[in-house]
């Protein structure tokens, strides 16, 4: 069958079977992208490469980037163009029409709308690099069964998203009550060689210690890993962790996402944990006052004890290989 009876019966035109079939070797050579640069309509916003220049240095300072930031941009550097763009428009439809067009210039450029986050201090590699290098300069000598790492994290029994479904119309606003959730505190505390001691959970007007909970677990000389706070760092925290047997280690400020193993890929699994075990419970019913209207508010006690229920079952399911894992990830030796 000839190349051109081919490309009729294929429905592509003559030419790209010919040169199919004429250059195999260096069309299947060819590694770049197959659109052709500079595809597709060109936007209307003048000299884009600056503006997406300047969209690329805030994010890259981790500053936030929102249309009000682009609009001034224009503003500074595009003032007639802008001005000129607005009176296009229909009255009062001027400012739709530019969000339209920068929303669309920036999904073109791969920027999505996201929720912004509030972001820590960057640590470079190096800055974590000289913590574990410092950490088993110290401390080296000191055995896995000795070496603990404390972290304290909120648990909710449920709380309102900041994003709610609404009827169309409707107001999105939330009564007071609706904006909190039963919350407590939960002290976890992991050991080098794997080991998971039991949750201290803060219960509000009742005085507890973590000294009471490490106390048991002394065997000689030992290290605490500590995040920076004031009051974990301070002379008296010292001291006290001295007359337990425990040297103090504090991490450097800012750096518990990196050099911190209970940060390190480690309070995620265990909130997803306790997602599932949310997401499969029964709901919590109190009959005893005999009012089956308000389901959706039990009382103060049951809800402690379903929060504390559900962190202990989460907690059983991180495994002591995922311990020593992070140990080692977040402090390795050098």
């Amino acid at each position: 069958m000839s190349i051109r009876k081919v490309a009729f019966e294929l429905s592509i035109p003559y030419p790209t079977i010919r040169n199919r079939v004429k250059l195999p070797d260096k069309l299947n050579a060819f590694k770049k992208s197959t659109n052709l640069p500079g595809a597709g309509r060109p936007t209307i916003i003048p000299q884009p490469e600056q503006l997406l220049t300047f969209m690329d240095a805030r994010r890259h300072q981790e500053r936030a980037l929102t249309c009000a930031h682009m609009v001034n941009f224009l503003k500074q550097y595009q003032q007639p163009w802008l001005q000129e763009y607005i009176a296009r428009q229909k009255a009062g439809c001027g400012y739709d029409k530019l969000l339209k067009l920068l929303q669309k210039f920036c999904r073109r450029h791969g920027y999505t709308h996201q929720q912004a986050s509030m972001s820590k201090r960057v640590i470079s590699d190096l800055e974590s690099t000289e913590f574990a290098a410092r950490f088993y300069g110290e401390h080296g000598d000191v055995p896995d069964h000795c070496v603990y790492n404390v972290d304290e994290t909120g648990i909710q029994y449920d709380m309102p998203s900041r994003y709610i479904w609404s009827r169309r119309g409707g107001s999105p606003k939330l009564s007071k009550g609706e904006k909190h959730s039963y919350r407590t505190t939960a002290v976890l505390t992991i050991r080098r060689d794997g080991l998971k001691l039991p949750i201290l959970f803060v219960i509000k007007a009742n005085r507890q210690y973590l000294w009471f909970v490490l106390a048991e677990r002394v065997t000689g000389k030992s290290v605490l890993v500590l995040d920076n706070f004031e009051s974990h760092v301070c002379d008296e925290g010292k001291e006290t962790a001295s007359l337990l047997g425990y040297d103090v280690c504090a991490l450097p400020p800012n750096a518990t996402s990196h050099c911190q193993p209970l940060d390190v890929s480690f309070m995620a699994p265990f909130k997803r944990h306790m997602r599932d075990l949310w997401i499969a419970e029964d709901m919590v019913s109190d009959n005893s006052e005999g009012n089956d209207d308000d389901w959706m508010s039990p009382a103060a006690h049951l809800k402690r004890r379903v929060m504390i229920d559900r962190a202990i079952n989460a907690w059983e399911k991180i495994t002591p290989e995922q311990v020593r894992g992070r140990f080692l990830k977040a402090i390795p030796k050098p």
